[in-house]
């Protein structure tokens, strides 16, 4: 996982910031997935 910006000095607090946000994403399409596998399985 990478966070970056090639238009500003990023602020620590808005870097975890970003870094939350796509934790989240992730998880919560990694569990979508998983969701989904199990109805196949059903």
């Amino acid at each position: 996982m990478g966070v970056y910006t090639t238009t500003k000095k990023m602020a620590i607090n808005d870097f975890v910031e970003h870094a939350d946000q796509a934790l989240y994403k992730a998880k919560e399409n990694k569990n979508k997935v998983v969701s989904y596998d199990q109805l196949l399985s059903a």
